[in-house]
């Protein structure tokens, strides 16, 4: 008499069967991701990149103030 267990082996459910993977590209042929890379694309060559301008003190209103803008004691 057959076990549940020899039975439940022949109705494999098709969510858990196997699912085929493609072939390997030939050693010759570069082969192409199936996703795309996680992150920003390099940047073309020539080009620099643009980066944010440093904060100077000395040229801000705020930390730079003239002698004349002061009270007077």
């Amino acid at each position: 008499m057959p076990s549940c267990k020899s039975s439940d082996a022949v109705r494999v459910k098709p969510w858990l069967a196997h699912t085929p993977q493609p072939d390997e590209p030939p050693p010759d042929q570069p082969g192409e991701p199936d996703v795309p890379p996680i992150g920003d694309p390099p940047e073309p060559p020539g080009e620099v990149p643009h980066a944010r301008p440093r904060f100077d003190p000395s040229v801000s209103s705020r930390f730079h103030r003239s002698r004349d803008a002061l009270p007077a004691p």
